[in-house]
Parts: C-alpha cells; sequence; structure tokens
C-alpha cells in the first residue's frame, strides 16, 4: 500500500509542476497593458506635459503647471502618463516626485 500512496503522489506532484509551468508559460504570451497604454498618443501627450511640468520645477520657485484638465479628469492614459512624466523628468539631486504638482486645479496646457 506504501508503493501505491507514493505513485499517487509522485503523479500529482507531477501535474501541479505541470500546470503551474503551463500557467507561467500563458502569463508570459499575454501582452502587457502598461506597455500598451505607453503606446496610446494620449499617454505620450500626457507624460510631455508631465515631464514640462517636472523641468519647470526644477529651473526654480516656478509653479507652472503643463496639463490638459480635462483629459487629466477624463482620460486615464492621459492621466497615467502625466504621472509618470512628472515622476521621471528632472531628476536633480533632493528633487523627485512631489504630490504637491499632481492634483492642482491649472488651465489646459498650451498647444504647441
Amino acid at each position: 500500500m506504501g508503493k501505491i500512496t507514493r505513485t499517487r503522489m509522485l503523479k500529482k506532484t507531477i501535474q501541479a509542476t505541470a500546470m503551474g509551468i503551463l500557467c507561467l508559460a500563458a502569463a508570459a504570451c499575454a501582452s502587457s497593458p502598461d506597455r500598451d497604454v505607453e503606446r496610446l498618443p494620449q499617454y505620450q501627450a500626457g507624460w510631455n506635459d508631465g515631464c514640462r511640468t517636472a523641468q519647470n520645477r526644477e529651473r526654480g520657485f516656478a509653479t507652472k503647471v503643463f496639463r490638459n484638465e480635462d483629459l487629466f479628469a477624463q482620460d486615464s492614459a492621459y492621466r497615467a502618463g502625466w504621472r509618470a512624466g512628472s515622476q521621471n523628468c528632472g531628476t536633480s539631486e533632493g528633487l523627485g516626485r512631489n504630490p504637491m504638482f499632481e492634483d492642482q486645479q491649472i488651465g489646459p496646457a498650451p498647444l504647441l
């Protein structure tokens, strides 16, 4: 009886391992939603505006925020891009992400 139990346990272990490998393989084939969003023009526009805001912030005590408030409120891709640009641009020592700039209510960004 001991041999039968070991055989069943080995079989179950192999099945569980195979299922785990299949799940990992399936997950690896799925596209990344973040990368898909980063390709959208709204994300890129938001990133540019957020980056300009961060660079402006670094120049001194300027508080000009470049942001299209309508898009920021309604478009998650623009909002994600703006936040990423604001956090990743202008990385001088001592400066970094400043939550003060994330939700300021300033008019739309100027058109280029």
